[in-house]
């Protein structure tokens, strides 16, 4: 198998096994930003999610994961992050059935395939999709929802007028349709995607939209 992905022309890097999983060792995977954000999440950051232990979770993430970035938001989530939000797996199929039967959000759900993952504020739960969203990313990008939403719906907070300004100023040219959909999403991945920050960097935003 290795000598096919030669032929087409990628390169190969070999893995040892974790022995506790007997599946690769996510640690020593290659310290890649963007690739190591779509990871399968650590089975101990797993087993603690399916117990509903969200912030220690967090803390194991932070610790167990070679990327500078998923170790720093890990970290600085677990500490803000309200204890009491349920996590909860599904299958993928079901998870987008569910999100699809209740959506009253301004998303429009028929432009992008699968679901990863989804905040409710009003139950107080993150659903991942087993699959699709059991990794940093999703997990992340979903906590960033539970910490910044109440803050959204603010108008009136400084800091809410800055985001929606900046949101406002590149939207039209961003590439990334969810991250540019709404101002959740925006601040989301602006949090949690290493693409989407790098194509924020590189965006020319007038200094006073640039303020937060």
């Amino acid at each position: 198998s290795a000598n096919c992905a030669l032929y087409c022309g990628a390169s190969i890097d070999f893995v040892d096994v974790d022995s506790s999983t007997g599946l690769i060792d996510l640690l020593k995977l290659e310290n890649d930003s963007v690739s190591q954000m779509e990871m399968p999440l650590h089975p101990m950051v797993m087993n603690l999610l399916k117990s509903n232990q969200l912030q220690y979770a967090l803390k194991v993430l932070a610790n167990t994961t070679k990327n500078p970035l998923i170790a720093r938001i890990a970290s600085r989530f677990a500490g803000i992050v309200d204890p009491d939000i349920e996590i909860i797996i599904m299958e993928d199929t079901k998870l987008k059935e569910f999100i699809v039967s209740r959506n009253k959000t301004q998303i429009d759900l028929s432009k992008y395939g699968k679901i990863r993952g989804a905040y409710n504020a009003k139950e107080k739960t993150i659903r991942l999709a087993r699959e699709g969203g059991a990794n940093p990313h999703t997990l992340l990008h979903e906590v960033a929802h539970a910490l910044t939403k109440q803050q959204l719906r603010n108008p009136g907070d400084p800091v809410t007028k800055q985001l929606n300004k900046l949101y406002k100023s590149v939207k039209g040219r961003l590439s990334s349709y969810y991250g540019s959909e709404t101002i959740d999403e925006f601040v989301a991945e602006a949090f949690t995607n290493e693409q989407f920050r790098q194509e924020l960097a590189m965006l020319e935003v007038p200094k006073a939209d640039m303020t937060v």
